[in-house]
């Protein structure tokens, strides 16, 4: 019991050291001044699953569009959870042993996300996730999106506010859409 104790403070002080580094690390970093640009020149995205199993249900279900909006693209997702089987090969799952005792990423996240330039990291949680935003933050994409959420507005570039009457699938295609249009 103590043991475990243990560990969830050692991972929420390991993620909130990370996440105040790469913040301030991200401040000083460019931002993409043309969107438009960033958006067509693009070489490999990074999606973010929802951590939530049915907005991850219904993600996965629509993950094939985002090769519609990124067609010369090489796009990467990740999956939160270890019980659930991607249903794209694209999507990789986070294990848990890819997760130190601080809950930071390990290795083999750290060489998947910085091994190659990300140019596009998408978190598709419509709340605040710390591990998504840890990835995103640590792919070191020029352009940064999700859903709006105060959490999310220091680290993020580009934030989409949906109803959250909506469904997930509503959101996710609001996102598709802006991406498409600018295409």
């Amino acid at each position: 019991m103590i043991k475990q104790n243990k560990m969830t403070f050692l991972e929420n002080t390991g993620r909130a050291v990370a996440l105040s580094f790469l913040t301030l690390k991200s401040r000083f970093k460019n931002n993409p001044e043309n969107f438009k640009k960033t958006i067509r020149n693009t070489s490999r995205v990074f999606i973010c699953l929802p951590a939530n199993e049915q907005e991850r249900d219904a993600a996965q279900n629509l993950f094939p569009e985002w090769k519609t909006c990124f067609p010369n693209a090489e796009i990467i997702g990740m999956n939160p959870d270890s019980e659930q089987t991607p249903t794209d090969k694209r999507i990789i799952t986070l294990e848990k042993h890819d997760i130190n005792i601080w809950g930071i990423p390990g290795k083999r996240i750290k060489d998947l996300l910085v091994g190659k330039p990300v140019d596009i990291a998408i978190d598709l949680n419509r709340d605040y996730d710390a591990m998504s935003t840890l990835l995103v933050l640590m792919s070191r994409a020029h352009l940064r999106a999700g859903y709006f959420h105060e959490e999310k507005t220091r680290l993020y570039n580009f934030l989409l506010r949906t109803s959250p009457e909506k469904s997930t699938q509503h959101a996710i295609q609001a996102l598709l859409t802006y991406f498409k249009t600018i295409q």
